[in-house]
């Protein structure tokens, strides 16, 4: 995956989640889902619009706190998916 892609996915993921919640120093807080900052229903939106904006499905299997606990966590999923997807 070249450096572009992997910088628009990361700027897509970014703009995803502060739309949801735009009070939220996402830059910052690396326990997103432990200290309640997100809850259940914030996670399903931004994974609804995730599998939207990059035309990729999430599976279950990764539907994980660890997975949503940081926007770095959430942009390594999205990228792991990606390469998985490109890979089969």
């Amino acid at each position: 995956m070249g450096g572009k892609e992997v910088m628009d996915i990361k700027k897509v993921v970014k703009k995803i989640v502060e739309t949801v919640r735009p009070d939220v120093d996402f830059e910052e807080e690396k326990n997103l889902i432990s200290d309640g900052i997100l809850e259940s229903m914030d996670v399903v939106e931004i994974v609804t619009e995730i599998e939207e904006e990059l035309g990729i499905d999430i599976p279950t299997s990764e539907l994980l706190e660890e997975n949503f606990k940081s926007l770095a966590n959430m942009i390594d999923m999205c990228l792991r998916i990606i390469e998985k997807t490109k890979n089969d």
